[in-house]
């Protein structure tokens, strides 16, 4: 899906990134925790910019591409 499929969805669902779903996500330093340090840990998505910030993170760590 990458970002651009992120984009569409974000311009065709107002409630992709509602905020009341925010509290039903790991919050960092909750559940599992990378114990080396830049390997990514938890983000909380709110909004486009987050979504794309974890899905880079998940990229960086070699389970997915974009």
């Amino acid at each position: 899906m990458g970002s651009t499929g992120l984009q569409y969805l974000d311009c065709n669902d107002k409630h992709l990134f509602h905020p009341n779903t925010a509290a039903y996500q790991f919050a960092p330093g909750l559940g599992y925790q990378p114990h080396v340090r830049d390997a990514g840990g938890s983000v909380i998505v709110t909004n486009l910019f987050s979504a794309q910030d974890a899905m880079d993170i998940i990229v960086d760590q070699g389970e997915g591409t974009i």
